[in-house]
């Protein structure tokens, strides 16, 4: 990832504004949209564990190892 100061390439206050506030700008050219700036971080507070408790379950065996992805990483035996 390159990093630009914003004295090298001077980006607009509002610009600088929308980003602050949670915002991800596109960037235009004549062909279309070529990138986007989206911000860092969204300032605020963390968001509390247990937010989806009880909305989904993990089904039994979930962590149980599958031999055929194991083949895939460390061959077959």
């Amino acid at each position: 990832m390159q990093t630009i100061d914003n004295s090298l390439i001077p980006l607009s206050d509002s610009l600088l504004a929308t980003l602050a506030h949670g915002e991800t700008v596109a960037v235009r050219d004549s062909s279309g949209i070529v990138a986007f700036i989206v911000p860092a971080a969204l300032h605020g507070t963390p968001r509390p564990c247990g937010l989806a408790k009880g909305e989904f379950s993990v089904p039994q065996g979930f962590s149980d190892t599958d031999p055929e992805v194991e083949a895939l990483f460390y061959g077959k035996p």
